[in-house]
């Protein structure tokens, strides 16, 4: 839609009688849908990925509030969906809040969950990726591009990532140049493969190739800062130190049963 088009009252009252007409079961024309396409399209948020910046552009319409809404509705459902309580901590509610900070204001590409096994770091990753999905981010250069293509994401094991890269079940510039992608679980894939003398490390390339065009990248680890420095190198730990909010969680898993120091208090 053209960035000079104003919306008037008048487009709105009819498009609210064209709306009248269809619920009544009646028959509408080719103009008066054209005019329901026209203010559909203009209430609905231009959420976009600019292509310039690496950087997820929200909608005025969608706040800081909105994300927060949705992002804790799917991580609930997440965790009620695998068959575990829902339950909360201040530590919760904490990194919750970080996470949305970061996907609302995209001051760090990378965003690190690190820590031990079972208390939502994939839950959360998931979520965010499945509230990027669920808004219709569009690939632009400015909020007028015309141009726009959707959102290209995906969301990998590191193990399966792995293989798949070695492998090469997958094309490994189009990972290197996707705008999103979570990896789950990263340091269970082994530290390198050796290809008839020659040593690959694809994990490696890969999150080097992100940081320097500055990608969206979402990682959740059980290794500590020192197990990642060991297991990548300096060079690997050094980007990810630059480029990255690490968030902790370090609560009890959600998969403790009664016993779990999660509590429901939100």
């Amino acid at each position: 839609m053209s960035g000079n088009f104003q919306m008037t009252k008048e487009i709105l009252d009819e498009s609210k009688e064209i709306q009248q007409i269809i619920n009544s079961g009646g028959k509408i024309t080719n103009g008066q849908r054209a005019i329901l396409e026209i203010v559909r399209e203009h209430n609905t948020p231009h959420n976009f990925y600019d292509t310039k910046t690496g950087k997820l552009m929200w909608d005025s319409r969608i706040s800081k509030s909105n994300i927060e809404s949705c992002f804790k509705n799917t991580f609930k459902n997440y965790i009620v969906q695998s068959g575990n309580a829902f339950q909360v901590t201040q530590e919760a509610k904490d990194n919750s809040m970080r996470i949305i900070d970061w996907l609302y204001f995209q001051q760090k590409p990378f965003l690190i969950l690190q820590g031990s096994f079972g208390n939502g770091k994939t839950s959360s990753a998931k979520s965010i990726m499945k509230v990027i999905r669920s808004n219709n981010f569009k690939l632009r250069s400015s909020e007028n591009d015309t141009d726009a293509k959707d959102l290209s994401m995906a969301e990998f094991d590191a193990a399966t990532l792995f293989e798949d890269l070695v492998y090469k079940r997958i094309d490994k510039d189009k990972l290197y140049t996707m705008p999103v992608l979570f990896i789950d679980d990263l340091g269970v894939e082994p530290a390198c493969y050796n290809h008839f003398g020659t040593v690959l490390t694809p994990i490696q390339d890969l999150i080097r190739a992100r940081y320097d065009r500055g990608l969206i990248t979402v990682i959740t680890t059980n290794l500590t800062a020192q197990m990642i420095r060991e297991s990548y190198g300096e060079r690997i730990f050094d980007r990810l130190k630059e480029s990255s909010e690490r968030i902790l969680f370090m609560q009890d898993s959600f998969r403790g049963g009664e016993g779990s120091a999660f509590h429901k208090s939100c």
